[in-house]
């Protein structure tokens, strides 16, 4: 589920917490000094301890206790240096797709509790802290906290509400910005959520597309051009949208001459397929890629021999 959407080993925010993983946290005295609970203590000083395969290991094991307290900490825990290290455990909980229901199983079982105490809901909900956290001043804890948040509303059944989504949403835009050391970040998290049907129109309302064909007009890495093509290709499976998506051919065109990487030839092609078969006016799309000389790379790239057949094919029916 997240094969789309790995960033890579050099980009900010996975250097960043290499470093934070590798550095040794003293738990003892945040129970001394009742920052922490004991069981929380007990469940977090034998955890951290362990190595990632052993933790994942664990995680089969006592995975809804773990991530509890993982949940607990990221509350009750305001020190800069240990959040950090404690968001970079989530992260690394969510590094297997599976583990996102026991996030789910938290909340089922919460649910449950209350209702056989016949209480009304109360209480953070398995995302909020993570949403609370994009408030901080500290660049690696808002952003990890956004991509932990995308993951756990856009890969199991958890869902924002419409409040908190377009929150979320401008959020994210406002850190749509070329000098962002982070941006890959912002991406892929726009990247999950984009997968998710009725996440899409509040994204198409907001001024993302704006900030993207600012940056996407200036020089950024072959990754960022994926990671925005492929924001592009998953808003063009909606008809309505393919108008304003128009604008992303040009820019596009002059990515496509010029790439040499797979994955971004695969994905442009795939956005501008989208477009000659989803758009209303399918010829306006065709203009536009002649325009930008696209039926020339065509013609190169099919006689070449690619071991993605999907760029081939893709070419070859364009």
């Amino acid at each position: 589920i997240y094969g789309e959407f790995v960033i890579g080993v050099t980009d900010t925010l996975t250097v960043r917490a290499s470093q934070i993983r590798s550095e040794v946290i003293m738990w003892q005295p945040l129970l001394r000094s009742a920052v922490i609970k004991e069981h929380d203590y007990n469940v977090i000083a034998v955890y951290d301890t362990m190595t990632k395969e052993q933790q994942m290991a664990r995680l089969k094991v006592d995975g809804p206790n773990i991530v509890k307290t993982l949940i607990n900490l990221t509350i009750s825990i305001c020190n800069e240096k240990i959040l950090q290290h404690i968001l970079v455990l989530v992260n690394d909980v969510l590094s297997d797709k599976e583990n996102i229901k026991l996030f789910e199983e938290i909340e089922d079982a919460n649910d449950a509790e209350k209702m056989a105490n016949k209480e009304a809901p109360k209480g953070l909900s398995s995302w909020e802290p993570f949403l609370d956290l994009l408030n901080r001043p500290d660049e690696f804890i808002v952003n990890q906290s956004c991509l932990i948040l995308a993951k756990v509303i856009s890969c199991g059944k958890f869902r924002l509400d419409s409040k908190n989504l377009n929150w979320f949403i401008n959020w994210q835009v406002s850190q749509l910005l070329q000098s962002n050391t982070y941006l890959h970040t912002i991406l892929a998290s726009q990247q999950l959520m984009l997968r998710v049907p009725e996440y899409r129109a509040p994204f198409y309302n907001s001024t993302c597309l704006d900030k993207m064909l600012n940056i996407l007009s200036t020089r950024i890495s072959f990754q960022l051009q994926y990671q925005m093509v492929f924001c592009f290709w998953l808003l063009s499976f909606r008809t309505t949208y393919c108008f304003k998506l128009l604008d992303f051919v040009k820019p596009t065109a002059e990515i496509l001459r010029q790439a040499v990487k797979e994955k971004v030839i695969r994905i442009i092609l795939q956005f501008y397929r989208n477009l000659l078969t989803n758009h209303s006016a399918p010829r306006k799309a065709a203009e536009l890629m002649i325009q930008g000389k696209v039926q020339v790379v065509m013609g190169q790239l099919i006689e070449k021999n690619w071991k993605d057949e999907d760029i081939k094919e893709d070419g070859g029916k364009m």
